[in-house]
């Protein structure tokens, strides 16, 4: 699930799966230092769920990534 429901919680979707992965990322890193991170956060649970909140997140535009990088967008 992309968005919340009545039946599921914000932290078991992709959108919370997305705002855990930008609480993460305070600096630029690298998307193994992001997975290392994140990896035994129980929201995110598989490398899947994780690569598709960066896909949702970069398609919202709240993140980019250039050299390799990825970085918090600027408003």
């Amino acid at each position: 699930m992309i968005l919340p429901t009545k039946h599921v919680r914000e932290e078991d979707t992709l959108l919370g799966v997305g705002a855990a992965i930008l609480e993460s990322l305070p600096s630029p890193s690298t998307t193994a230092q992001l997975w290392q991170r994140l990896r035994t956060n129980p929201n995110v649970a598989t490398y899947e769920r994780f690569v598709l909140a960066l896909v949702l997140l970069y398609m919202l535009g709240a993140i980019h990534s250039s050299d390799g990088a990825i970085r918090k967008a600027t408003r």
